[in-house]
């Protein structure tokens, strides 16, 4: 027994000699919460990522070895003075250990108890809003009669889209998103929320603002497609106990296959990885596609989460210094430089690795698809953020778009024109769920065909917009860049008359009320 009391014992120590060994600094709760949060197969990974292999497995043989000698020894002779010494070697061989261990890093003991207790609160706090989800799913009937489709669900983390020049932004921030030519670009969608735990919910589940269902009280998308007999993959760069990110790992965890990529818990802002760590992940699904099953990966990305200037390698910050003050006019004169320009660095490199997804998806031969959106946006001009306390409609506006293989064209031109059609129409990101249910094809009781922007049926209007988990109405003239292209648009079908426009402008530019009327003269 003694001996391997010892190698428990000497688990914490003689790994933090290694990896100090190593590294030459001390492990982290952050190293604590990544074993912790892993299973066998991702803690054996975690460790060859360190690079400790060689060092792991000629531990573990050296130990095999005094371990097998020591116990054929002791049990043989326990009442032996080489008996004695042997029992008292394997009380302070640990000891010893742990004593070196904390000679040089005495902050040891504490950050393995803070660890442990910091992750099973959070585990603890993820429980119960589990036990939230009780939901009966014998009485659901979900079916798909087609096979051999694979679809991306791509999720972003705090993107505005006024910073996307895709969408009209001055900076050239999405260069790769627009070489896709092909993509669908739906300029009028929001947010319902500034935070995730209460926007993705509601985008991933039956509840919305307009049914009267909380997201613990519905079904989610992992239900519907799981008894229709999807596969379905979870792929995040987020932390998968957290404050804000309990809520969603609920449904994270139904999914078939979970692979996390942050390792943080609790309040912490910090993530191990930029987002092209899961990349590779993706590739060896899709790499992994049989052609008669149908399959979902959702990716979860940190975007530009605050703080943005911590998002990006350092080959993407192209904009330095000072605001021009042609571009960002009365902006540029304040002291937002800093900020502005880590956000749309940010963008820049979410731009490459949400297009290097969709590259891999367009590879595939199968009736495919591509949707994009995020949890919610970010308000960068009044350096608001996404604090719900200082609300601003800016923190909603965010962007959607979508991409379908030919095949998916063939298969589905009713749909797929209705959704391209649809691409103007106000849409929230509360009825995501309705709408990958629709655009799946997939019959099932536990959806409403007026929520899902690919159909026919789709019904939702400006003066039933709501935001903030059905407190705010959504100011719909806040989408700036849509109202500019309606006008231009209805500019030249006006032609030679005149007429009366509401002029919007550019949020940087300080002018009167956005939305104010005016009279526009036009050319005769």
């Amino acid at each position: 027994m003694y001996p391997f009391v010892t190698l428990v014992l000497l688990a914490i120590p003689v790994f933090y000699l290694v990896y100090h060994q190593i590294y030459s600094v001390g492990v982290t709760t952050d190293s604590i919460h990544a074993v912790l949060q892993t299973n066998a197969t991702q803690a054996l990974e975690f460790m060859s990522n360190l690079g400790i292999w060689k060092y792991v497995v000629c531990l573990v043989i050296l130990l095999s070895a005094i371990t097998f000698i020591a116990y054929k020894i002791f049990s043989r002779n326990p009442n032996t003075i080489k008996g004695k010494l042997v029992f008292l070697s394997n009380i302070l061989i640990p000891i010893i250990s742990l004593l070196v261990a904390v000679n040089n890093h005495p902050r040891l003991p504490m950050n393995v108890i803070t660890a442990v207790t910091q992750y099973h609160h959070e585990l603890s706090i993820f429980k119960q809003e589990a036990a939230k989800r009780v939901i009966n799913s014998k009485n659901i009937v979900s079916d798909k009669e087609e096979t051999g489709e694979i679809y991306l669900i791509v999720m972003g983390e705090s993107i505005n889209k006024q910073h996307m020049s895709i969408f009209g932004y001055p900076r050239v921030t999405t260069p790769k998103l627009q070489q896709h030519k092909d993509l669908i670009l739906f300029d009028n969608h929001y947010s319902i929320h500034t935070l995730t735990r209460h926007s993705l919910p509601y985008a991933l589940s039956q509840a919305n603002q307009y049914n009267g269902l909380k997201p613990h009280q519905a079904h989610t998308i992992m239900d519907v497609l799981h008894k229709a007999k999807f596969k379905t993959f979870w792929l995040t760069n987020h932390s998968l106990y957290s404050l804000w990110a309990n809520a969603v790992t609920v449904i994270a965890k139904q999914s078939g296959s979970l692979r996390g990529f942050n390792y943080h818990v609790g309040t912490t802002l910090k993530s191990q990885h930029f987002d092209e760590v899961l990349i590779p992940y993706v590739s060896q699904i899709l790499d992994k596609y049989v052609a008669d099953e149908n399959v979902v990966v959702f990716v979860h990305l940190y975007g530009s989460h605050r703080d943005s200037c911590n998002r990006f390698p350092p080959q993407y910050e192209q904009w330095q210094g000072t605001l021009p003050v042609a571009v960002f006019g009365q902006v540029a004169k304040g002291n937002l430089h800093k900020q502005m320009n880590c956000y749309d660095n940010s963008i820049l490199y979410h731009d490459t690795v949400v297009a290097n997804i969709l590259t891999l998806l367009k590879k595939i031969n199968a009736v495919s698809g591509f949707i994009y959106f995020p949890d919610h946006g970010f308000d960068v001009v009044s350096g608001r953020g996404q604090n719900i306390d200082l609300f601003s409609f800016d923190m909603t506006t965010t962007p959607l778009f979508a991409w379908f293989s030919g095949a998916y064209r063939s298969r589905y031109p009713n749909i797929y024109q209705t959704f391209k059609d649809n691409r103007r129409r106000l849409f929230s990101n509360d009825l995501i769920y309705d709408t990958l249910v629709g655009l799946f094809n997939i019959k099932t009781n536990l959806y409403d065909s007026r929520f899902n922007l690919a159909s026919d049926a789709y019904r939702f209007s400006e003066e039933e917009a709501l935001v903030v988990d059905g407190k705010i109405k959504y100011n719909a003239w806040n989408n700036i860049k849509y109202h500019q292209k309606e006008n231009i648009k209805n500019v030249v079908k006006m032609g030679g008359g005149g007429g009366e426009l509401f002029l919007l402008w550019t949020p940087f530019i300080n002018l009167p009320q956005r939305g104010t009327k005016a009279i526009v003269l036009l050319p005769s």
